[in-house]
């Protein structure tokens, strides 16, 4: 891989070849602060959003205005500055097994309809 500054070149060129394969590209996003410079730098890219789909990762089980909540730092970073497809994430507002529960469940009927299940997986 090259320097981390060609990551979102890379990422787009990836987004682009998976387009040509499926109707939609897939993009894992992980938390925390490591990829929020990764975040704000690919949503200045002219993708077309309207067939990204963001799924989120990992979260804090904090609530959404807190800090440390990673759909905060991703929707700041990355969703308010494009018009993405869908946005999976886990909701902090019910328990922590219910949480689990429906990502899993969501998760499940995605790779139902199609594999890999990630097209693009961010780790933190």
């Amino acid at each position: 891989m090259g320097k981390i500054s060609e990551i979102p070149e890379i990422m787009e060129k990836i987004v682009r070849k998976t387009l040509k394969k499926f109707p939609t590209c897939r993009i894992g996003l992980a938390g925390g602060e490591t990829p929020k410079a990764l975040y704000e730098a690919l949503a200045e890219k002219k993708l077309p959003w309207e067939k990204i789909e963001f799924i989120q990762i990992d979260e804090r089980y904090v609530g959404r205005e807190d800090e440390k909540n990673n759909f905060r730092m991703q929707n700041e970073a990355l969703f308010k500055k494009t018009s993405p497809k869908e946005i999976i994430f886990f909701d902090t507002l019910v328990s922590p097994e219910e949480s689990v529960k429906k990502m899993a469940e969501t998760l499940k009927k995605l790779q139902k309809k199609r594999k890999p299940l990630f097209d693009i997986l961010i780790l933190g």
